[in-house]
């Protein structure tokens, strides 16, 4: 049909989820005791759990745990004084866990040791299907039928001291071996019986398992320099902030002077920032340039447990900021402003304030915990505002001695953060409330949900439920954007040239909280995955770049100032930054930021991280090529884009997130995915932004689409792979691979050993089971007729013992096949020089380029 501003929708109302001809079912026996995944959902998560009288709890340490080649476990618990032992039968289905305990000394007060079951009683992947568990008599054990013919039952012998659903809840049952601590000997069996789902053998990966580590590289890369220089990107931008100030221009960034802006960037926060040498900075600065980032984040520059941070005395008091830091911060400034390297600033952390601070109420503040003090108090409390515009004036008019301009002023500074990971709308709404005792701020919050409820015509009693959807999530909004309105203007006031952001989306936030995220330039969302993502199903499961999708607002730019994979060290980790800088390109994101570059001192190699991961191989050695292929447009914007269009009631009253919608889950990875906001609502400020939403349309060449069903599967049936509309993106998640086909990038990532895949001008035949391996294009030419062609490779790393390398690192064996210009030569990328290496042409296979362990390097070039 035709629309009033002439674009041509769909509108999609239903269909039907479908299920591919996948094994359906996996335990996974790396973790103790196991996880069960339907569909690679993780439907059951056990774990062991202990306490002490009161409920202290009482840690279980594991000196063996079981994997691949030694099926059993040995675990302690000192708090407790017993030892256990375990050994685990794991062929088909039933799965066996024997437990031993020795225990030394009596306990009686001891709530007791066990294992807790939580189970994802909601789970995509059932099709509203599964039953509530039920208990086996005489604490025996569970059941619960996940469809009418599937069925997942755990059964102890002997029966437990008690098996209890916590609390009353479904969706967590405990199995207590003991209530109370005797003496003694002790056997109990666990089986975990399965009916009615087809399962593999149960699984024990680990990042150190089927491998020895014989043969891997120690230091495959430097830490304070890069032998790969990708600088020249920036070369347009030394000094950064030639361009000008950055704007924000439907949803698109561009400077200034109309130059557009993409971002790849990288987070330096807490002790990185005060605590590295003056001579590492600028080291630092040049690496990350020659690394292809453009873009640092300034973060827990603020943070109470950082000793020194930009507070002079912070235990005494935050309304005096510390000379000294700030020497360090106009340092990396300068530096990074040398290299064209921009920066984004944070305001408010996790300032923890004092009672030296002149807060009302302070008693009530200082009840949160540590890191949390002031989060969600300061929409509501009049004092603590007036401390952080007395902190924003006094930081942002610092005058920067090395580049002689206020941070307010200085075009390098692009974004200034308002407040990091603080909302109302999901996480701190419920900080105010009667049962939180915090008389004097619930009853400001209450006065408040009164007014506003008559104001927006709302329910009272709902909009003061903030833990539930509905009234409350349309007052939360209102809450936030009357914070924010004020903190903007004063910013504006003081001169900020930068963009403005107010907060993020971020901790499984719903739709529902992105209005009041649109006050700012941008909106920003953070987003962590974790293992095996290129396995997940996006029919059933949602992942990284999911929770990044649902945070594209119509006509608003997206950055995202953290991602990463989690815990470390996740044992693929190096297949993420190509497959997301792939997918930022295709849905046209704005801004990415991994979280962290580093958060310790940048002096030395260090242990590797999840927030400081310069020294990771398995991550940095990817980065150039994700680098190159986002900030150069190797891959091109999709060709159409969805709306997510709701109404209010949907909108506001349903939790609607990637975990609840196929329709976010399915489209991210396929065409542009947006969402428009419900600007029929009863927020009158939120109308304001329809116009600017419809103009965003017109200014776009994609074909538009309306989706109103949240729930819609838009993966063809019995399809076990996503596709771009582009045709250049591939991800098969029962394979494990994703693909890159561009004329200027052709990777490959995943599960590709043992295959051979053939791309537009490379072949790869690689023997390592999991890489990554990028062919790109060095210059503006395609692959085949490029000059310059740089090879990226990266494997597993794990965290190194030995106090002299941070990781070892798995070597890529295998060939490459590449299409190219005949006459090149190819070198090894070396930290001192460039070593040639030989190569065989061929007119029908160019050049054939042999992957060994002996290259002992993540890059090679062919010129």
């Amino acid at each position: 049909m035709k629309t009033a501003f002439g674009l041509f929708i769909v509108l999609v109302f239903s269909s039907p989820l479908y299920a591919t001809p996948e094994n359906t079912l996996r335990v996974d026996g790396a973790t103790n005791p196991f996880t069960i995944k339907h569909k690679t959902v993780p439907i059951v998560s056990a774990r062991y759990v202990g306490w002490g009288p009161n409920w202290k709890w009482a840690n279980t340490h594991f000196s063996q745990r079981a994997n691949s080649i030694n099926k059993s476990f040995v675990a302690s618990n000192k708090d407790l004084n017993f030892s256990l032992s375990g050994e685990i039968k794991s062929g088909q289905t039933p799965y066996n866990w024997q437990h031993k305990f020795s225990i030394k000394k009596s306990h009686p007060n001891a709530i007791g040791f066990g294992i807790s079951f939580k189970l994802n009683l909601d789970s995509p992947s059932f099709n509203n299907l599964s039953k509530n568990p039920i208990l086996i008599n005489n604490n025996k054990g569970w059941r619960w039928d996940i469809s009418p013919q599937q069925t997942i039952e755990i059964h102890f012998s002997p029966g437990l001291a008690n098996v209890y659903f916590e609390r009353g809840h479904k969706n967590e049952i405990r199995a207590m071996f003991f209530k109370g601590i005797k003496p003694g000997d002790y056997r109990f069996d666990m089986t975990l019986k399965i009916k009615g789902v087809s399962t593999l053998p149960i699984s024990f990966d680990t990042p150190t398992t089927n491998n020895t580590t014989k043969g891997w590289h120690k230091k495959l890369i430097p830490w304070n320099t890069s032998p790969l220089d990708l600088s020249f990107l920036n070369s347009n931008h030394k000094p950064a902030g030639k361009h000008g100030a950055l704007k924000a221009k439907g949803d698109a960034l561009v400077f200034e002077d109309g130059s557009p802006a993409k971002f790849w960037g990288a987070n330096v926060q807490a002790y990185a920032l005060f605590k590295t040498s003056d001579f590492n900075i600028r080291k630092q600065a040049k690496r990350l340039a020659k690394l292809g980032f453009n873009l640092v984040r300034f973060t827990h520059h603020d943070t109470h447990w950082v000793d020194p941070n930009i507070f002079s005395s912070p235990k005494h008091g935050t309304l005096t900021l510390s000379p000294r830091s700030f020497k360090k911060l106009d340092w990396w400034i300068k530096c990074l402003k040398d290299e064209g390297v921009y920066v984004w600033l944070d305001l408010q952390v996790e300032r923890s304030y004092t009672a030296n601070d002149n807060i009302d109420f302070f008693d009530e503040v200082a009840k949160g915990s540590a890191k949390h003090h002031f989060k969600g108090f300061n929409y509501y409390n009049s004092s603590i505002q007036r401390r952080i515009k007395e902190f924003n004036t006094a930081y942002l008019n610092h005058f920067n001695p090395f580049t002689k301009l206020a941070y307010k002023d200085e075009p390098a500074i692009v974004s200034t953060l308002l407040l990091n990971e603080n909302d109302l709308t999901h996480h701190f709404g419920n900080a105010l409330l009667g049962d939180k005792k915090v008389p004097s701020h619930h009853k400001i919050y209450r006065a408040d949900v009164r007014k506003t409820a008559k104001r927006l015509r709302l329910n009272p009693q709902k909009a003061g439920r903030s833990w539930e959807h509905g009234d409350s999530k349309i007052y939360l909004n209102d809450a936030e954007h009357r914070y924010n309105e004020p903190m903007l203007e004063h910013l504006r006031q003081i001169g900020v040239k930068s963009t403005l952001i107010t907060g993020n989306t971020w901790g499984g936030m719903s739709l529902a909280g992105l209005p009041s995220l649109t006050d700012g330039d941008m909106v920003d969302v953070h987003s962590y995955g974790g293992e095996g993502e290129l396995l997940f199903n996006p029919r059933y499961r949602a992942g990284l770049l999911s929770w990044i999708g649902a945070a594209q607002v119509t006509n608003k730019p997206l950055s995202v100032t953290e991602w990463n994979v989690e815990k470390f060290p996740v044992s693929d980790r190096f297949t993420i930054p190509t497959w997301l800088a792939s997918t930022a390109a295709l849905q046209g994101w704005d801004s990415l930021m991994l979280y962290g570059y580093s958060q310790n001192p940048l002096n030395q190699s260090g242990k590797g991280s999840n927030y400081s991961t310069f020294n990771d191989p398995a991550l940095m050695a990817m980065m150039p090529a994700s680098a190159l292929l986002y900030r150069q447009g190797h891959v091109a914007e999709a060709k159409q884009t969805y709306h997510v269009r709701l109404s209010k009631n949907d909108f506001f009253g349903k939790p609607v997130t990637p975990a609840t919608s196929a329709a976010l889950r399915t489209l991210v990875e396929q065409s542009k995915l947006s969402i428009d906001l419900p600007y029929s609502s009863t927020l009158p400020w939120l109308k304001a932004h329809e116009t600017a939403m419809n103009r965003g349309y017109s200014t776009q060449s994609a074909v538009h689409h309306i989706v109103s069903n949240p729930a819609i599967d838009f993966i063809p049936k019995g399809q076990h792979f996503v596709t771009s509309d582009t045709g250049e993106l591939t991800r098969d998640w029962e394979k494990g691979t994703h693909t890159i086909d561009t004329e200027r990038s052709q990777i490959v990532s995943g599960n590709i050993g043992g295959n051979t895949i053939n791309l537009s001008d490379v072949r790869f035949d690689i023997d390592t089971p999991k890489a990554t391996v990028a062919v790109q294009s060095l210059d503006d030419s395609a692959i085949s007729t490029s000059a310059r062609i740089l090879i990226s490779m990266a494997a597993r790393s794990i965290p190194s013992k030995n106090k002299n390398s941070a990781f070892l690192s798995e070597p890529v064996i295998g060939k490459l096949f590449i299409k190219a210009q005949k006459g090149m030569v190819l070198y090894r990328v070396g930290l001192n020089s460039h070593e040639e290496i030989e190569t065989i042409y061929s007119d029908s296979l160019g050049y054939e380029v042999n992957l060994s362990a002996d290259l002992a390097t993540p890059w090679l070039i062919l010129k």
